[in-house]
């Protein structure tokens, strides 16, 4: 290719980045803000953290938190404000992802293919508008990848510094990117083309980077009784019992092809044979780079499915390198396909960009696959994907009633039991008044490190926010919590009903408590983490 025609067809796809990147977040923004999903529970409890901006939390590193503290800083403690980080994470993202294969390939259609289908993918749709740990990763998981594409192709030992802050982004954010490091070690030593950095200074001054950027997190846990790592290790199954169920596997596996689609996942598979074959067989340093970056992420997964614990996002940066490599890989199918075969390809890529582009369409309107679910399936919320993004405001609302009526301010305080229900009504509360949760039998949670100053809370009246996990709810109350107040008044049933159901479908019960005369209390921390 001259360079006339390559000039003009860089400025061709470089034009199509641009509509794709904007339209894609135009509809994720304006989705967000007049969008039917309110936040999800994981969300609020972020949004907690970042009014209470410290060097660590129970769950994780600081980053999602501080993101979100950027822009309700310009934005307002709304909707917007918590998810507009996602929405960003993204959009970066798929500009990262055309540079980068762009820069591979050496094909400016190489890098739109990938970044744009990464922009139509359901684990995008999804990830655009609800913000995650996964948003801050998306970003720095692929500049990770590229710089050592340019450590393997350019020899030069001070990139491993940008390795070093990447990483220790990545610590500040997830505690998967200690698995992630070692990953990168176990890289360098043992692929033959880059054990040479063990001998040099370059690489140790980048692990000491990484390291030195991770002193927040480590000072925290330090000082909190390694609570994130112990939460951890629970959620793995390793300090857990949790029972050998060797068909999650499947489960999970399964997940993968919802997040990705069968018309993406297989040729990602055979081009993940590709990227075996050429990186041990025929020795390709790149190819190698790649496997040691996404191979033990789904081997871990997968391990810990079969103790019953895998969720399908959780591999997602595992999908990054082979991404890359798939944008390189269709570019050149396209470039050397002819006859029939050219036919079957632009055949299945139509199938495959009109199902992508429906999955997206649906995703952003999912309504109208209950519509033309059968009844009996449309009747089971359980069953909707969406029902933890409805009803928490509706819920926000009426108890915001009841704590005025009751005085509302100093007067009263509101809790729950669930670390997820509280920072939901910490958030639709009229006014966002602090919401904590009670130490009786729960496990361990943020919460939990933000007590109450409990002499503070004495003598105060209190609404109690408990979610019945069945249509059968007892409205009577543990003796545990009733022995606290000096009057507890029977509950107010708060039911959210399906949209569209005329109240016959139920979505969610709530028993609001309004409680007398608080007494203390004196539980120890749980003991569950």
């Amino acid at each position: 290719m001259n360079d006339a025609v390559h000039a003009r067809s860089e400025r061709l796809y470089a034009a199509a980045l641009i509509i794709t990147v904007t339209v894609f977040t135009a509809i994720r923004i304006l989705y967000v803000q007049y969008g039917p999903l309110v936040l999800l529970q994981d969300e609020t409890y972020f949004w907690d953290w970042s009014r209470h901006l410290g060097l660590s939390y129970f769950d994780q590193g600081p980053m999602v938190a501080y993101i979100i503290a950027a822009f309700t800083s310009l934005l307002g403690d709304t909707q917007l404000g918590v998810r507009m980080g996602a929405v960003v994470c993204y959009a970066v993202t798929t500009i990262i992802f055309y540079v980068i294969t762009r820069d591979i390939y050496k094909s400016p259609r190489a890098g739109f293919i990938t970044a744009f289908i990464f922009s139509l993918i359901p684990s995008s749709s999804a990830g655009a508008i609800i913000i995650t740990y996964y948003s801050p990763m998306i970003v720095i998981y692929p500049l990770l990848i590229y710089t050592l594409y340019k450590i393997i192709t350019t020899n030069r030992g001070p990139l491993w510094l940008l390795v070093g802050f990447l990483l220790g982004l990545g610590l500040l954010t997830h505690i998967m990117f200690w698995f992630y490091s070692f990953m990168v070690v176990l890289y360098v030593a043992l692929s033959p083309g880059a054990r040479k950095w063990l001998k040099s200074p370059s690489f140790y001054f980048g692990v000491a980077t990484a390291l030195a950027m991770s002193i927040p997190v480590l000072y925290w846990n330090a000082t909190h009784d390694w609570a994130m790592f112990k939460h951890a290790l629970g959620l793995g199954g390793i300090t857990v019992e949790r029972e050998f169920e060797p068909l999650k596997v499947f489960e999970f596996l399964g997940g993968q092809f919802g997040i990705i689609t069968p018309f993406i996942l297989i040729p990602l598979a055979y081009v993940y044979w590709l990227i075996i074959k050429r990186g041990f067989r025929e020795h390709d340093e790149f190819s190698r780079m790649i496997f040691y970056t996404s191979a033990p992420i789904f081997i871990l997964i997968s391990l810990m499915a079969l103790r019953g614990r895998a969720e399908a996002n959780w591999p997602t940066l595992g999908y990054i390198g082979p991404f890359i490599v798939f944008g390189g890989f269709v570019d050149a199918l396209m470039g050397r396909l002819s006859g029939k075969r050219r036919q079957w390809f632009w055949i299945y890529t139509v199938v495959t960009l009109t199902f992508l582009v429906m999955m997206t369409a649906l995703a952003y309107n999912a309504g109208v696959i209950w519509k033309l679910s059968p009844k009996g399936l449309a009747a089971d919320p359980d069953r909707d994907p969406t029902n933890g993004l409805r009803g928490w405001d509706a819920l926000g609302k009426r108890v915001g009633e009841i704590y005025r009526e009751m005085g509302g301010g100093e007067r009263v305080f509101i809790f729950t039991m669930e670390y997820g229900e509280a920072s939901e009504l910490a958030f639709y509360v009229p006014g966002q008044p602090e919401v904590t949760t009670l130490r009786f039998w729960r496990r361990k949670s943020q919460y939990d490190y933000w007590p109450p100053d409990k002499s503070s809370l004495v003598g105060k009246d209190a609404i109690y926010v408990y979610r019945c996990h069945s249509l059968e709810c007892p409205e009577s109350l543990g003796p545990e919590i009733a022995a606290e107040f000096s009057r507890v008044d029977p509950p107010e049933r708060v039911i959210i009903y399906k949209e569209g159901s005329n109240q016959t479908i139920i979505r969610k019960i709530f028993l609001v408590y309004r409680m007398y005369g608080f007494k203390g209390y004196d539980f120890p921390s749980p003991d569950r983490y």
